[in-house]
């Protein structure tokens, strides 16, 4: 029995735990106590994964990780899936709306099964397209020149009537389009039932986390993160990622069990 029996953080990676291609020590250490004492830890995050795979020198999760927003639950190391779900072609009609608007966007990205393909407008116009609607997708991205254009791309996206996608920035000038039914909450509640916890924990630094926080029955936004963020967190750390707010979160945690509070 651990203090941390019953709890699982997922936690995005990007902001929350990584910044400028490193990892705090006292990130590892906070994490792998945590584990330790009987907590599970996802990393629930856009990225595919390999990337995660490439970086468990830095920390290995204890159970399955949340991948491509949302869309893939499976186990990094042995490549054990739990969940899948793909992107459907519908998602080329919201595409084509924005792109018709006039806003700025330099390059759509699809992530498929088989990594991701980028295009620019011309591209994607003359095959990009039609080559992504032959393939399993999980996510579609936009990338746009400056935060100024992102945030404007952000806004028209909130006025788009297609409630089956999920908007939402992973940074200023990159907005990604998930399937509502897979996105980073409905993942780790899925996961929150099949590991029997009683408590979940979110961690997150940017919009993209949003509906990960929505589903969470604790949220932590790092002092770095985005006020949208900020506004709906149960909790907003004073440490921002390179100065470890997941030590910060786990403190919290512990003193919280200990209180009987959670």
């Amino acid at each position: 029995m651990g203090i941390f029996d019953g709890v699982l953080i997922a936690s995005d990676w990007d902001g929350t735990l990584f910044y400028k291609k490193t990892m705090p020590e006292k990130t590892r250490a906070a994490i792998n106590y945590f584990m330790a004492e009987g907590g599970r830890f996802s990393i629930t995050s856009g990225r595919a994964p390999d990337y995660l795979l490439e970086n468990q020198h830095l920390v290995k999760p204890n159970t399955y990780c949340i991948c491509f927003g949302g869309a893939l639950i499976c186990d990094v190391g042995s490549g054990e899936i739990l969940r899948k779900g793909s992107l459907d072609g519908g998602v080329f009609e919201a595409v084509d709306e924005i792109l018709a608007s006039g806003l700025n966007v330099v390059k759509i990205n699809v992530f498929g099964i088989n990594g991701i393909k980028q295009y620019t407008l011309d591209e994607y116009a003359e095959f990009g397209k039609k080559e992504a609607l032959a393939t399993e997708k999980y996510k579609v991205t936009l990338n746009c020149p400056s935060a100024a254009d992102g945030d404007r791309l952000k806004a028209f996206c909130e006025t788009l009537d297609y409630p089956q996608y999920t908007f939402a920035r992973s940074f200023a000038t990159y907005l990604e389009i998930m399937q509502t039914e897979y996105t980073k909450g409905v993942s780790a509640n899925i996961l929150k039932e099949k590991l029997g916890a009683r408590v979940l924990v979110g961690m997150g630094d940017y919009e993209n986390d949003i509906p990960l926080f929505e589903k969470c029955d604790l949220s932590f936004a790092v002092a770095n993160a985005t006020d949208r963020l900020k506004n709906i967190a149960t909790y907003v750390t004073k440490a921002a990622v390179w100065e470890s707010a997941a030590a910060e979160v786990i403190e919290t945690l512990e003193k919280l069990i200990l209180e009987g509070k959670i």
